[in-house]
């Protein structure tokens, strides 16, 4: 059986989820999808993680669903490198203020605790209804960084790599939107000189005449 293509939210999409919830949540909306990390990985995000010159972020752990830090993250190729847009990471700058190198990104508004699954879910959940938009879960953000890099011709080895995919395999589940998934089928086509498909279907027309 092939893999299911995930869900994926639009641009428009994005944008009304941003806006709907609050301001560091929007933040790590925005990180998740455009650089793919996965949930865990965005709120284990520490300051020194960060390479503000280099505009990279390296991811080493993870945050478990009960905001507790987790010194690996979920597989070995999921240990990685990761560029981050400029306005994101003036975003994620801004946000890490004077913290120090070990200390999260991502933090409650009250106390500065590490984010938790149910606390984010139901942030999520609550943005999700206000901006209108399919309740899709948060690791739908994942599945939007890959569809749109697909879709703008990024190579799927490289979109693997991105995401920190252990199998290649579940990189291939978004091949069907890349832009030249059949290009040479069609290119092939133009080149055949016999047969061809309009005057097959001439022939079909003058025949049921």
């Amino acid at each position: 059986t092939p893999p299911k293509a995930p869900a994926w939210f639009t641009l428009i999409e994005v944008k009304a989820i941003v806006a709907a919830l609050p301001h560091r949540h929007g933040v790590a909306t925005a990180l998740m999808v455009w650089t793919g990390l996965r949930w865990g990985e965005m709120a284990g995000l520490r300051v020194g993680d960060v390479d503000w010159q280099r505009s990279r972020l390296t991811v080493v752990g993870c945050r478990t669903q009960d905001g507790k830090w987790k010194d690996y993250p979920k597989s070995s190729k999921s240990r990685r490198e990761v560029p981050v847009p400029a306005a994101v990471l003036d975003l994620l700058h801004e946000l890490a203020g004077d913290r120090g190198e070990g200390e999260p990104i991502f933090t409650t508004p009250r106390g500065g605790h590490s984010w938790s699954g149910a606390n984010w879910r139901r942030t999520w959940d609550e943005g999700i209804e206000r901006a209108g938009v399919p309740p899709y879960s948060p690791h739908t953000c994942r599945h939007t960084a890959a569809s749109w890099l697909v879709q703008a011709g990024v190579p799927l080895y490289d979109v693997q790599r991105l995401l920190g995919h252990e199998s290649f395999q579940t990189t291939t589940r978004y091949a069907h939107l890349a832009p030249d998934v059949h290009g040479k089928v069609t290119d092939a086509w133009s080149q055949i000189e016999d047969a061809q498909p309009v005057e097959i279907l001439d022939v079909l027309e003058i025949e049921s005449a």
